[in-house]
């Protein structure tokens, strides 16, 4: 979302999916290298995880980004 005064507009949106016939550690090395391009190209302040992935966040080895993760 960018921001100027009050207006809001998206700048990008989307899901980022993983077939489930892969293992966990296959999927979540998809979303890792999927989020780290979003997080390359757009260097967002700040950016949101459901909340079934944040279990593996330490696992995803965000420690690249650490002021993104709230």
């Amino acid at each position: 979302i960018d921001v100027k005064g009050s207006k809001l507009t998206p700048v990008a949106f989307g899901a980022i999916t993983t077939p489930k016939e892969l293992t966990d550690s296959q999927r979540l090395e998809i979303l890792f290298n999927d989020l780290s391009d979003l997080l390359e190209e757009y260097r967002p302040d700040k950016f949101g995880v459901e909340e079934l992935y944040m279990r593996h966040i330490n696992f995803l080895n965000f420690n690249k980004y650490p002021s993104l993760i709230s």
